[in-house]
């Protein structure tokens, strides 16, 4: 409650200069006496159309290229740093965000339930968002649900990148390198030209080799980085009305921290170490005992095609988009280097996008948005598990399908000058598909197979009500229905899982004047059928399978406020803040890991009180207990100051980001103290960056980057097998220098 308190205190307080500089500034000049350089304005696309960030009832964090630099951000998973209460976590391979504590429990190859976008492709394989920030025009993360508008598998939000367009008329460009900890080298190169007076083109690309701040106890690299970007846009636009961009990008990522794990302190026993007494398994920081290098690659295609058509009041949209990756995991799995076991998994998905809609392109009391969306998907899975002696216990194969069409349609009416009501509607259907093969020689991998389709259908309204109280203020009061696709569950027994849904209740505030920007809002989340990763028992053997089904509901509510402003001439400061409750209303089967009185090793079959048979799942009742990745209190404070002086001009910023305990990836209770026993630490977050250059244009900058500079420990993975309970930890102190060079 004192976080909750100290968020009301900052809110109310903020609330009150601004009402207070609204009176006092009265007479002061009209926005049309403004120019778009001073206004301070934000130009966002959260509702698939260009409004300003003030005018758009959603909350929305946003950085743009410099503020990226500004505050150390250089990959996706660091966005929570500049945005209260997001975070982007890892379950192994998979990349799972989290906003406001919705999130993805599920380990496997799922789509999120935070929707994310590059440049308007929707990516729906969870290892292709782990991405490098190279290159990016914008970033906007959307805050809520937004099945309207972003559709399926955007219950808690959606992420929305954008890249650099190619210019016309004129040649642009950029270069950056850089060295960083742990022999990271860092490239990226950016340049635009026009070919002819209507067409133009541009490149970009980014590389980024590091040997990782894991190592292993036999001297290598535990989990490298090897990453690499391309991309092209060619761009037609023969007029200010009509535009036609053309878009390939290939990405290449090799990152397999969320594999190199330690065995927790607390808990080293492993399965193997007690079947091999004096065996070691490591249990030190950024530290491994494997019997080999974990591989994680995913090589991802993609190519898309925009049109933009204005007919004068009314506006053409169109996209789509055609997206192949392949995946390929190996890694050990015991922790020890008795190489007991491993797994190799070799994924293809393929995917189609298309997306059309009409929105309105002029002013009038009535503004609009149209369309029709449709996505065809299919993924191929081929997965081994080898013992030892190179024997097999497991090979199975899956493909999986998905198929969805919707239409919706968001309306925006002008009531009177200042009230505005705006209703949405979207209208989806969708048929999943599976098919299973599996051969195992274990029990725990039961021989099997199965095929099956199912159907949903959704509807996703939204109604929002906004009142302006100045030309530069709003109060808007909304309710959203959020849906995440429900599929068929590929482990035994096959069942069905059934879609998520939220329906979402917010109130806010916003204000710009000049270069001061207020954003607060409160809200309120019905959490019905969470899709979660747990286990059944085999009638037949007692022991427990995987299973992924549904829990019963959950409610999340809290606050969240933002603040920027520029204090005085070239220095800026921003503050946001966020307080999240989240809980589950009802869960009472949540699947966990019991511990065997004798070994001290998790297990998940615990003894029957009615058997047969003799040997049931471990669950425990969640009910009233925390959501995975939802800290109660999440604080961003960034600033940056500009000093000219007769050597040049120099650049200083820094951001400080807090997050208070949450849970990163697993619920479990310990059975004796009911605490969590995959729990995550407090954490504040601190990155630095001074910069020179020795021209007035900075077209020539050298930087000297800092991040986490205190070296705080957090993790970014924490989970417990009959393995082993194990963890992985995010990135310690890094310094480095980087040169920028623009044209």
């Amino acid at each position: 409650m004192q976080g909750y308190r100290c968020l009301l205190y900052v809110t109310t307080a903020a609330v009150a200069f601004v009402q207070a500089s609204e009176v006092r500034a009265q007479p002061a000049a009209t926005d049309a006496e403004t120019t778009a350089e001073d206004s301070g304005e934000i130009v966002i696309t959260a509702q698939r159309r260009e409004q300003s960030l003030t005018d758009v009832p959603i909350t929305v964090s946003v950085a743009d290229a410099e503020q990226l630099d500004a505050s150390g951000v250089t990959r996706l998973e660091e966005i929570g740093q500049i945005s209260p209460a997001t975070q982007i976590a890892n379950t192994g391979v998979f990349t799972q965000p989290s906003i406001r504590g919705v999130s993805s429990s599920l380990a496997g190859s799922f789509e999120n339930n935070v929707a994310f976008y590059v440049d308007g492709v929707y990516f729906p394989v969870t290892r292709a968002i782990n991405l490098e920030l190279a290159n990016v025009s914008q970033v906007q993360v959307l805050k809520g649900p937004q099945g309207t508008l972003f559709g399926r598998n955007s219950t808690g939000g959606a992420i929305l990148v954008d890249t650099f367009n190619p210019t016309m008329g004129e040649r642009t460009g950029h270069l950056r390198a850089g060295y960083f900890s742990f022999d990271d080298w860092r490239f990226q190169g950016y340049f635009s030209t026009p070919i002819t007076d209507t067409l133009a083109i541009n490149f970009a690309g980014s590389l980024r080799k590091s040997d990782g701040y894991i190592r292993d106890i036999d001297g290598f690299d535990s989990a490298p980085i090897d990453n690499k970007s391309f991309s092209t846009k060619l761009r037609f636009e023969p007029s200010d009305n009509f535009w036609i961009q053309l878009k390939y990008d290939r990405t290449e990522i090799s990152d397999a921290r969320g594999l190199a794990q330690a065995a927790e302190p607390s808990n080293p026993r492993s399965s193997v170490v007690l079947a091999l007494p004096g065996t070691y398994i490591e249990t030190r920081d950024n530290r491994t005992s494997i019997n080999f290098r974990p591989i994680v690659t995913s090589d991802v295609d993609t190519a898309s095609l925009t049109l933009k058509y204005d007919f004068g009041g009314v506006q053409l949209n169109a996209l789509a988009s055609f997206q192949d990756e392949n995946d390929v995991t190996k890694f050990d799995r015991d922790y020890t280097k008795v190489h007991s076991s491993h797994t190799l998994s070799l994924d293809d998905t393929q995917t189609i996008t298309a997306d059309v809609n009409l929105t309105s392109s002029s002013p009038g009391p009535v503004q609009f948005v149209v369309g029709m969306f449709y996505f065809d998907t299919e993924a191929t899975t081929f997965a081994y598990a080898i013992n030892t002696n190179q024997t097999l216990a497991l090979r199975q194969f899956q493909t999986t399908t998905a198929k969805a069409i919707a239409g919706y349609a968001d309306v925006t009416w002008e009531v009177t000058p200042r009230l505005f009501l705006t209703g949405g509607i979207r209208v989806s259907h969708e048929k999943r598909t599976a098919i299973v093969n599996r051969t195992a020689t274990q029990i725990l991998f039961p021989t099997g197979g199965a095929d099956g389709d199912v159907t949903f259908n959704d509807v996703s309204p939204r109604a929002v009500i906004r009142y302006e109280i100045t030309d530069n203020s709003n109060v808007y009061a909304s309710w959203s229905r959020g849906f995440r696709s429900g599929f068929i569950s590929i482990s035994s027994p096959f069942n069905t899982v059934k879609p998520e849904k939220i329906d979402a209740f917010e109130v806010g505030y916003k204000m710009r004047r000049g270069r001061f920007r207020l954003e607060s809002s409160a809200f309120y989340y019905d959490f019905r059928d969470l899709q979660v990763s747990g286990s059944v028992t085999d009638p037949l053997t007692g022991l427990p399978l995987p299973l992924t089904t549904n829990a019963e509901s959950a409610e999340v509510y809290g606050a969240e406020v933002s603040v920027a402003a520029e204090v005085v001439k070239d220095f800026n400061v921003s503050l946001g803040a966020a307080y999240t409750h989240a809980e589950y209303k009802k869960f009472t089967g949540a699947a966990v890991n019991g511990i065997s009185p004798t070994t001290g090793l998790n297990v998940s079959a615990c003894p029957n009180p009615n058997p047969p048979p003799a040997t049931i799942t471990c669950v425990q009742d969640f009910s009233g207990r925390t959501l995975n990745r939802a800290p109660k209190l999440t604080v961003n404070l960034g600033a940056d100051y500009m000093i000219k002086s007769s050597i040049g001009t120099w650049f200083l910023s820094g951001n400080v980001s807090y997050s208070s305990k949450f849970i990163p990836t697993r619920g479990d209770l310990h059975p004796i103290t009911g605490e969590h026993r995959y729990g995550g630490n407090a954490y504040t977050l601190v990155n630095v960056r001074l910069g020179w250059s020795p021209f007035d244009d900075h077209d020539f900058k050298i930087s000297l980057v800092g991040q986490n500079i205190f070296d705080k420990r957090y993790y970014i993975y924490r989970t417990g097998t009959p393995l082993a309970d194990t963890f992985s930890l995010g990135t310690p102190r890094t310094w480095g220098v980087q040169l920028d060079y623009r044209f």
